[in-house]
Order: structure tokens, then C-alpha cells, then sequence
């Protein structure tokens, strides 16, 4: 899977990150996830030191049999400039499955008014 970037900027609020829930089929087709009667969490870690901003945080089931979710970011997800994997936790009867299923095939990317994400990203990794 190819990765999707989010890219916003330090204090951005008005946009939610949203996706279309896809997984391979029997026949190894990636298709929609239906998401009737699922519970859908978000989850974002910084890529840099590992510490989670954002930890299973309610998202949105925006049209279920399109396989829509969003999260609405709120101040403290998005007040640190920098490169965070994020992810989808789909909960349907118990059985829960993530998406995307690669570490970085979701990233959001946060700009400061200074820095770009990438910049960010670059400098925590070489003050670990």
C-alpha cells in the first residue's frame, strides 16, 4: 500500500483526517470495509521518539457501507510540529483489525510556522 500523507499545520483544527477503510478480500482484492455497527478508533505516534499523541481517540463512521471514518483533531493533537504514523481501529463484534496495517502507510504531517515536518521529524531524531 502506497503511504497516504495528512499535512496540516501546528494549531489546525478546521480539517479532519479522513480515510476509506480497505482491506484484502478472499481473493487478496483490496475492497471497502463496511462499517455498520463497528466502533472506530484513531490513533497517531510520534515517528520520532515513539510516544503516542493521540491514543484511541473516538472517531467518526461518516458512511458506513463506503467504509468513511474521520477524526476530528482537537488543540493537543496537533500543537507539536513534527512526523506521527497514524492508524484506524475498526472494532465489529468483538473482532478488531487496524488500518492501515503498515506502520507508515498512514502519516500525518505537522508544519510549524518555523519548520517544516520534515525538519521537525529530522532534529527530535538526533536529540534522542
Amino acid at each position: 500500500m502506497a503511504t497516504q500523507e495528512h499535512r496540516r499545520r501546528v494549531g489546525d483544527l478546521r480539517e479532519a483526517i479522513a480515510v476509506y477503510i480497505k482491506a484484502d478480500n478472499e481473493a487478496g482484492k483490496l475492497t471497502i470495509q463496511d462499517l455498520a455497527g463497528s466502533t472506530v478508533t484513531f490513533t497517531m505516534i510520534n515517528m520520532a521518539d515513539g510516544v503516542t499523541k493521540v491514543s484511541a481517540a473516538s472517531a467518526t463512521v461518516d458512511d458506513a457501507t463506503a467504509g468513511k471514518a474521520s477524526y476530528t483533531f482537537i488543540s493537543a493533537d496537533v500543537d507539536t510540529a513534527g512526523k506521527y504514523a497514524a492508524s484506524f481501529e475498526v472494532t465489529t463484534s468483538g473482532a478488531t483489525s487496524n488500518f492501515p496495517v503498515g506502520r507508515q502507510d498512514l502519516v500525518v504531517l505537522i508544519d510549524s510556522g518555523t519548520q517544516t515536518a520534515e525538519v521537525a521529524y529530522e532534529a527530535a531524531v538526533a536529540a534522542l
